[in-house]
C-alpha cells in the first residue's frame, strides 16, 4: 500500500472522532448549556439532534476535504520524489543474487527505499570483495599475485627481525614455456599454467599457500606459491632452519615437475629453473631478495635449465658488468662504433673467391676493440641483437651494392642471423626492402641460420626459411656438429649450404673418428647436392684432408683473416676468378 493511502486510512479515524466530538458538543450545547436560556423553549429537541448531525457531517467534510488536500501535496511534493530516489537505489542495487534473504520491512515507499538500501549493500559488498580478489589475485590460477606476495614478503621480513628467523624466496621460471604458446597455441599454455601451479602446491609444506586476515583469510601456513607474470613464480617459505630446506623444496618442486603434463591430448615435458635468496644473507629488503633471486634463477638457467641455484654475491657483480654492457651497446648503436669486417670464403676447385662472411666488430672509445662473443650474448638477452641485427644486414646490403657497381655483380656475403631475428620481428620484410632500397638480388645474400636456432621450432624455421627462399637468398646451416648433430635433419630442412664447424676440421689431424664422422657427413651432403662449406681451417694438411671429401668451399686463416671492408674490396680484385 502506498505511503500516502496509509496516511489517508490512518487519519480517518482522527476525522470520525472529531466529527464526533463536535456533534456531541454541539448537542450538548443546545440541550445543557442553553437550558435556562430564553432560545431553550424556542429549539426543540429534534432541531437540536438535527443541528449536531450536521455540525458532525460538516466538521467531517472539511477534515476529510484538508486531508485530501494534504495527500496530494504530499504526493506532489515528497512520495514523488522519494519514488525516484527509489528507482534510483534500484538502479545501484540491481538485482543481484541473495536480495530475497533480506528480511521485508514494509511494503510502502519507505519499506522498498529499506529493501534497495540492503541490496545495495550486499551488492556493493560483493564488488568490494571481487576487486580485493583481483587486485591480489591471479585471475588464471587463483594463485596470490605480485601485489600479495610484497605483502607477504613485508610480514615476512617483520616476523623474521622479531623472532631472528630465515626464511628463502624461490623465484622459479619454466623452461622453454614460449615454445609451448608457440607450437601448440595460448589455451594449451594458461592450462599448463594451471596443472604446474596445482603441482608446486603440493609440494609445499603446510598449506598451500598463506593469504592475511587483511586480504579476506586466515592466515593458514608457511609456504606461500605466488604467480608474478607469465611463467614466473615466486615461493616464500617462512621458518627455515637454514638453506638446506630450500634446497629441500626446491628438489620436490623439481621431481613434482619432472612426469609429462597431459593437456588436451599432448604429451608436454616441463622443467623449470630456480634461483634462491635466503633471508638476512642475501638482502634484508623484500626488492633486494627478489632481485637476487632472479638473479640466482637466471644462473640457473645458463647452468643447463631444469636446476636450481643459490645466490651469490659474484652474480650481483656479474648483472652490473651485464647491465653496464648493455648500456654501451645501446650507445655503441647510436653513436655508430660498430663495424663489419668480411672473413674470405674460397672455392677450393680454382682457390679464387666466392665471396665473404659479414662478421661484426665493436671498436668502443672507452672499452676498446671488442670481439662478438663478448656483447652478442648479451644483446640477445636484452633484444638488442635485433637492432643490431638490422645494422648488419643494412650495412652489409650498402658494401654489396658498392662492390657490384665496382664490376663484382655476382658477389655473395653471408649473414649471420639469431634465433629472435627469426622468430620475433620482421626479418623476411625487412630483407624484402632492403635488396630493393640497394637494387640486390637474392643471389648476393646468403643467410646463415645455426641448428639450435632452427630446432628451437622447426615448423616456424622452415616456413621462416622457404619465405627467404622465395626471395632467391641462400640458406645456410651453420655450425654443423656443435648442436643435435643428426644427419635426418639434412633431408628434412630446406637448406642449401652446409657450414661444418671448426671444431671438426681442428680434430681431423688426431682423431680417426672424425675424419670418418666428417667422410660421412659429406658423403651425404654431396648426394643431395648441399653445398659445403668447411670453417676453420689453418693449415695444408687440413686443405688437402677436405679435398679429398670433396668440399665445396673454405673459410680460414689458411687463406686470409676478416677483413675490413676497404682491404677486402683489395683482396677481391686479387683473388677473383677469371
Amino acid at each position: 500500500m502506498k505511503l500516502q493511502d496509509k496516511l489517508l486510512l490512518s487519519v480517518i479515524p482522527v476525522s470520525i472522532g472529531c466529527s464526533i466530538a463536535q456533534g456531541a458538543g454541539t448537542f450538548w450545547y443546545y440541550t445543557s448549556v442553553k437550558v435556562n436560556s430564553a432560545l431553550s423553549k424556542s429549539v426543540p429537541m429534534e432541531s437540536a439532534i438535527d443541528f449536531a448531525l450536521f455540525s458532525s457531517a460538516t466538521t467531517f467534510c472539511a477534515v476529510l476535504l484538508t486531508l485530501l488536500i494534504v495527500r496530494i501535496n504530499v504526493s506532489l511534493f515528497f512520495l514523488q520524489r522519494i519514488d525516484r530516489v527509489k528507482d534510483i537505489m534500484q538502479e545501484i542495487g540491481g538485482n543481484g543474487d541473495g536480495a530475497e534473504d533480506i528480511e521485508p520491512q514494509g511494503n510502502d515507499e519507505i519499506g522498498e527505499i529499506y529493501h534497495s538500501l540492503e541490496k545495495m549493500k550486499r551488492n556493493l559488498d560483493i564488488s568490494h570483495k571481487s576487486m580485493r580478489k583481483l587486485a591480489y589475485f591471479d585471475k588464471l590460477t587463483g594463485l596470490p599475485n605480485r601485489a600479495s606476495l610484497q605483502q607477504e614478503l613485508l610480514a615476512s621480513l617483520s616476523s623474521a627481525k622479531r623472532k631472528n628467523e630465515h626464511f628463502a624466496v624461490i623465484f622459479l621460471d619454466l623452461d622453454n614455456f614460449k615454445e609451448v604458446n608457440d607450437s601448440l597455441g595460448h589455451k594449451v599454455g594458461d592450462l599448463l599454467l594451471i596443472e604446474v601451479s596445482m603441482r608446486i602446491k603440493k609440494q609445499l609444506r603446510g598449506s598451500d599457500f598463506i593469504v592475511r586476515e587483511e586480504l579476506g583469510e586466515p592466515d593458514t601456513g608457511k609456504s606461500l606459491l605466488a604467480r608474478l607474470a607469465g611463467d614466473e613464480f615466486t615461493l616464500l617459505i617462512n621458518e627455515i632452519e637454514g638453506p638446506n630446506a630450500a634446497s629441500r623444496v626446491a628438489q620436490r618442486v623439481l621431481d613434482g615437475l619432472s612426469s609429462p603434463f597431459i593437456i588436451e591430448q599432448n604429451e608436454i615435458h616441463m622443467g623449470a629453473s630456480m634461483g634462491i635468496a635466503i633471508y638476512p644473507q642475501d638482502g634484508v629488503e623484500a626488492d633486494e631478495l627478489l632481485k637476487n633471486a632472479d638473479l640466482a634463477m637466471f644462473e640457473a638457467k645458463n647452468s643447463g635449465k631444469n636446476n636450481f641455484e643459490f645466490f651469490t654475491k659474484a652474480m650481483s657483480a656479474i648483472a652490473f658488468q651485464r647491465l653496464s654492457m648493455e648500456n654501451s651497446i645501446r650507445k655503441a648503436l647510436d653513436k655508430q662504433e660498430f663495424i663489419l669486417y668480411f672473413h674470405p670464403r674460397i672455392a677450393l676447385e680454382d682457390e679464387s673467391i666466392a665471396g665473404f662472411e659479414a662478421l661484426i666488430r665493436w671498436n668502443s672509445p672507452e672499452l676498446g676493440f671488442i670481439m662478438p662473443s663478448q656483447f652478442i650474448p648479451i644483446a640477445e638477452e636484452s633484444m638488442l641483437i635485433c637492432e643490431i641485427g638490422y645494422w648488419v644486414i643494412d650495412n652489409t646490403c650498402q658494401h654489396i651494392k658498392y662492390w657490384k657497381e665496382n664490376g663484382y655483380p655476382d658477389i655473395q656475403v653471408s649473414i649471420n642471423l639469431s634465433s629472435m631475428q627469426i622468430y620475433k620481428g620482421d626479418t623476411y620484410n625487412m630483407l624484402k626492402t632492403l635488396m630493393s632500397l640497394y637494387d640486390i638480388e637474392g643471389k648476393n645474400l646468403e643467410i646463415e641460420v645455426t641448428e639450435s636456432h632452427v630446432l628451437d621450432n622447426e615448423e616456424i624455421s622452415i616456413e621462416f626459411i622457404n619465405k627467404l627462399r622465395s626471395l632467391g637468398i641462400t640458406i645456410a646451416l651453420d655450425d654443423f656438429g656443435t648442436g643435435y648433430s643428426s644427419l635426418r635433419y639434412l633431408q628434412t630442412l630446406p637448406i642449401d649450404v652446409l657450414k661444418i664447424d671448426r671444431s671438426f676440421i681442428v680434430d681431423i689431424e688426431e682423431k680417426k673418428s672424425t675424419k670418418q664422422l666428417l667422410k660421412s657427413i659429406f658423403e651425404i651432403a654431396n648426394s643431395l647436392d648441399i653445398i659445403t662449406v668447411a670453417s676453420g681451417v689453418e693449415n695444408y694438411t687440413q686443405i688437402n684432408f677436405i679435398k679429398d671429401l670433396q668440399c665445396d668451399f673454405v673459410q680460414g686463416y689458411y687463406y686470409s683473416q676478416p677483413l675490413p671492408a676497404e682491404e677486402a674490396l683489395t683482396y677481391l680484385s686479387s683473388n677473383s676468378s677469371t
